[in-house]
């Protein structure tokens, strides 16, 4: 809701994925080049690019025609992420996939990583989102990035195993997530281990 009479939702428009600004009391409807996620307080929205999202990870994504051939390549990074926009049209990139591979000190591997849930703080002026990427035997590997818009700090506030999370206020939020050691997630974040080692104890494990 934008306000009592305003809702913005995303659809597909000639295979053209954005969102729709909808006055629900004269049906007035405006097309926006870019698909919600987070609406901010400030009448700010985050946006992310959710075609790649269906590519690499289909639970979220949407399906658009000749829109899912991407190239991997560290180019490909440097463009894609997390969006701040208006209701104007206007967008900037404030948090891409290389730089958050770059926080999470991830830059020496090579996985399809991609952001998702991506959500503001009360205030507006902060946001959450996990940078993802699938291990060699296919577990969902999750950081949760805290990121403040105002003067782009930010820090890595959980990792390896983490899912739901939500703000209480401007400073504490509950989230879902597997409070491991730091050395055992540093193994189950090296790629060498985790394909060799782990996945064939899970193996194992299983025939046992």
């Amino acid at each position: 809701w934008l306000n009592e009479n305003t809702i913005v939702y995303n659809k597909i428009n000639n295979n053209e994925l954005g969102c729709v600004v909808n006055n629900i009391k004269d049906d007035d409807k405006k097309f926006l080049d870019r698909p919600i996620y987070s609406l901010s307080k400030n009448n700010e929205f985050l946006s992310i690019n959710f075609s790649y999202l269906w590519k690499v990870w289909k639970n979220y994504g949407y399906y658009l025609d000749e829109k899912i051939n991407f190239k991997y390549a560290e180019d490909f990074y440097n463009h894609e992420g997390i969006f701040l926009c208006d209701f104007n049209n206007n967008s900037r990139l404030i948090l891409s996939i290389a730089d958050a591979i770059k926080i999470c000190g991830l830059q020496n591997t090579n996985k399809k990583y991609f952001l998702a849930h991506p959500t503001f703080s009360p205030d507006g002026c902060k946001f959450l989102s996990l940078l993802r990427y699938f291990s060699d035997d296919n577990n969902l590997i999750s950081y949760l990035i805290y990121f403040d818009c105002s003067n782009n700090n930010h820090k890595i506030l959980a990792k390896e195993r983490v899912s739901h999370f939500e703000w209480l206020d401007n400073n504490t939020i509950v989230v879902w997530a597997r409070k491991l050691p730091t050395g055992i997630q540093n193994i189950r974040s090296n790629f060498i281990v985790e394909k060799y080692l782990i996945s064939n104890l899970k193996k194992l494990v299983k025939k046992l």
